[in-house]
């Protein structure tokens, strides 16, 4: 269940990064 919430940070990060 943490996968989910991790990919989603790492998305909001990845599109947060240049």
């Amino acid at each position: 269940m943490v996968d989910i919430e991790m990919s989603d940070f790492t998305v909001i990060l990845r599109g947060r990064l240049p």
